[in-house]
């Protein structure tokens, strides 16, 4: 069987429009789906393929994706209000980075969100600061929860922090998360953890509660291991 071959694997002629239109139908597929191109760049590959790959991203796709993607936050940003008050985000398109600040009481919390040059072949990573006194276990989850949100909603960072926001929300409410995906928000229907066990009371989604059944091949609970019906 012959090999397909991408357009990225040797250097098209120089003003070639067939090149430019390839170009732009790859940059097209990336904001639409970068996970699946991610995974499709990260597949093991023969001599300089995968250098030559995340070097044509560096260059001519990832920096107009970065900034394009912080340009949609930074409206949502605007008509959400969240440029003041409890919940404030600020956007650098240019340096391809956003940050995140969540003030409640005298605590603020506050992540940075900087996309590598050639995203979304690298993830995003995520910094987060805390002040003294909050559980570090807590504020790994929060952070941990951006990264999937973030992987969840190909890359789409609005969707992404809106929902990130709201599990904070619900935990300063008192809402505990799901033990099974450690997010309040369930990131298929939206739900809260609903779901409880009648001896250790630990609440679940309802999505989250039938993978695990299905994966453990009983009805246990997660948390005490009693029957859940």
């Amino acid at each position: 069987a012959t090999e397909h071959v991408s357009p990225l694997d040797a250097p098209p002629p120089v003003s070639s429009a067939a090149w430019a239109l390839a170009n732009e139908a790859l940059f097209a597929l990336t904001a639409a789906m970068p996970g699946a191109v991610a995974d499709w760049a990260g597949r093991p590959r023969r001599g300089r393929k995968r250098h030559q790959i995340a070097s044509h991203f560096a260059d001519d796709v990832s920096p107009r994706l970065r900034q394009e993607q912080l340009l949609l936050l930074a409206a949502q940003v605007r008509r959400e209000g969240w440029t003041k008050g409890q919940f404030v985000v600020r956007c650098r398109p240019q340096a391809g980075e956003f940050t995140a600040e969540y003030a409640m009481d005298d605590v603020t919390l506050r992540l940075t969100v900087a996309l590598p040059d050639d995203y979304p072949l690298r993830r995003a990573k995520v910094t987060f600061s805390a002040p003294a006194g909050v559980d570090a276990r807590k504020w790994r989850r929060w952070e941990l929860q951006l990264l999937t949100l973030l992987a969840a909603h190909n890359g789409h960072f609005a969707d992404a922090v809106r929902i990130w926001k709201r599990n904070i929300d619900k935990e300063f409410e008192g809402v505990e998360p799901c033990p099974v995906c450690y997010s309040v928000i369930s990131l298929g229907d939206k739900s809260l953890p609903r779901m409880t066990c009648s001896v250790c009371r630990s609440k679940f989604h309802s999505s989250c509660l039938f993978r695990w059944f299905q994966s453990s091949g009983d009805s246990k609970c997660p948390m005490c291991r009693s029957s859940f019906y």
